[in-house]
């Protein structure tokens, strides 16, 4: 099991970031370039990640889901995922929005485990870990950024 943790800051609302972290298609920049992800149902998904690692191709089935925590500013991310020739991957993450209508702090804590194929794969790699969801959680800040600039900019703007 590796443990991951981290925080970001962004300009926008830790209350549209919350939200945005419920939305597959935010939920697809997660995943690695060219996966599929399907809602199933309020807060479910089913994805499919393929990719290329030297000459061997890994391609994982498996579900998430993103749920908030009673009662507090959270949301409980957990996936799993199995490879077709054997083993498997696993995510359970906690992340936490706190700030105000300008300024979001995400905080994020959790493990990642894999067996099999996968995790001979992911012990290889594990120094990059951290780094990669480091860099997961910037970017779907600056995705945030920018969706909270164009907002911003669509009520302030002047009308016709």
């Amino acid at each position: 099991m590796i443990k991951v943790d981290g925080a970001v800051e962004f300009k926008a609302s830790a209350r549209r970031a919350q939200n945005a972290m419920m939305n597959e298609h935010q939920l697809a920049h997660f995943l690695p370039h060219g996966s599929v992800i399907k809602m199933l149902d309020d807060g479910t998904f089913e994805f499919t990640v393929t990719k290329d690692i030297g000459i061997t191709v890994l391609t994982l089935n498996g579900t998430m889901s993103v749920t908030p925590v009673p009662n507090s500013d959270q949301v409980r991310f957990k996936a799993g995922a199995k490879h077709m020739v054997g083993g498997a991957a696993t995510f359970d993450f906690l992340i936490r929005f706190s700030g105000d209508e300008q300024t979001c702090n995400l905080i994020y804590e959790g493990d990642v485990g894999a067996s099999g194929l996968v995790g001979n794969f992911l012990t290889m790699g594990e120094s990059k870990v951290q780094g990669r969801f480091e860099q997961l959680f910037t970017d779907f800040g600056a995705r945030m950024a920018r969706s909270q600039k164009v907002a911003d900019d669509k009520r302030t703007a002047p009308s016709a």
